[in-house]
């Protein structure tokens, strides 16, 4: 398209990669793989009270437009509650409402840092944390995951990535895929970090009601914390499994003055959006209520597909299945010298399985692949067996 000049920041590559184009290939003979990513609660057979979900968001006063930009104000005393009920101190003045996570992301992008400032991002993470930085004119710089025994932050690699430009640290937790919480003694580093460098911990807690092996040092949330300048996004997404309902939250945290200036500049920015829909904002209180059913299922699904796959890699002393410490996700990890992308190919042509390569979420190292527990139990252990069909004994 050359009659018009288009911004370098939309500019992405937009080639299928080889596993989409087979999967199409597969697709379009009419055959339907076994789907090992399953990411989606709402085709995943969760059991929903949908009479009182559609009730929720169908009160009278939804009729009326009452924008506010930091959100309804019973919405975020529901969220305040949900927090206070795992323990954390969070106030309603501290809960900003968004329309998702990535737009959350995108309202701090676009709060933190000027054109050409760095945000620090975890390595493994998942991949729309750079189309998100790159949207907003920010450079996108990684920190290093290390595995041994456990996964953990590497301070040497998060301290060499800062610089005088570095504006904020992005913390996972759990992280997706690796399911590794932070752990108390990298949140004291990382808070001393963040006041010696002044800046800001961003705390994507989207997967943390989902705890699978928990190490008794893991942080499940800092919401609500007042010893540094922290800033959490989580959302019914994942914390109902309501993704259609396009409702998400930032907590801010950290000192009083912090607090203060961090919400304010947060509400103007969201005023000149408002995206966050009046029945949505009205039945939040109900449909946080109801987290309860959908979470109690998704712990058990979770649990279950965890230990059959633990069982099969068991039988595969070639591969190893990574600790789990909580989230949707697991990282097993394939014999050295295996080609993932080939390897991932062979199993989707050859056996009509789709995992994800551990490229897609930016691994170092050993190959492996990612496989979601929250895939409906039959169809995981139809999967499981073809799997072990084309693993390595």
């Amino acid at each position: 398209m050359g009659y018009v000049y288009l911004s370098r920041r939309a500019t992405f590559e937009s080639t299928p990669n080889p596993i989409a184009l087979a999967l199409e290939r597969l697709q379009k003979r009419g055959i339907k793989p076994l789907d090992l990513t399953q990411s989606n609660p709402t085709l995943a057979g969760f059991r929903y009270r949908d009479d009182a979900i559609r009730a929720a968001v169908s009160a009278p006063d939804v009729m009326i437009y009452r924008p506010s930009p930091e959100g309804a104000w019973q919405a975020r005393q529901a969220i305040a509650e949900y927090y206070r009920e795992r323990g954390c101190p969070v106030e309603p003045e501290a809960v900003l409402l968004v329309s998702g996570t990535s737009e959350g992301y995108a309202y701090l992008f676009k709060l933190l840092g000027d054109p050409g400032d760095v945000v620090l991002v975890p390595k493994p993470s998942y991949p729309l944390l750079e189309y998100l930085a790159t949207l907003e004119s920010l450079e996108l710089r990684r920190y290093e995951l290390v595995f041994c025994d456990r996964w953990q932050i590497d301070f040497d690699s998060l301290e060499y990535a800062i610089d005088d430009r570095t504006r904020a640290i992005v913390i996972i937790n759990p992280n997706n895929p690796t399911g590794s919480y932070l752990k108390r003694v990298e949140l004291v580093s990382l808070l001393e970090l963040a006041r010696a460098r002044h800046l800001v911990l961003v705390v994507d807690e989207v997967f943390s009601d989902f705890p699978l092996e928990l190490p008794p040092d893991a942080v499940t949330s800092v919401a609500g914390l007042d010893a540094g300048p922290i800033i959490v996004l989580s959302g019914l997404s994942k914390v109902a499994g309501l993704p259609q309902m396009k409702a998400s939250w930032l907590v801010v945290g950290g000192p009083n003055d912090f607090r203060r200036e961090i919400t304010g500049r947060l509400a103007f920015i969201a005023d000149t959006y408002l995206t966050v829909g009046t029945p949505v904002q009205a039945g939040l209180p109900v449909l946080l209520e109801l987290r309860r059913e959908f979470q109690a299922q998704a712990r058990e699904r979770l649990r279950h597909n965890l230990e059959r796959l633990r069982a099969l890699a068991a039988t595969k002393s070639a591969c190893r299945l990574l600790p789990v410490e909580g989230g949707w996700y697991a990282v097993l990890q394939l014999p050295p010298g295996i080609d993932e992308e080939s390897w991932v190919l062979a199993l989707l042509e050859e056996e009509h399985v789709l995992v994800h390569p551990g490229y897609f979420y930016d691994f170092a190292g050993a190959a492996c692949i990612i496989v979601s527990l929250l895939c409906e139990p039959a169809e995981f252990e139809a999967g499981l067996e073809r799997l072990g069909r084309h693993l390595p004994a």
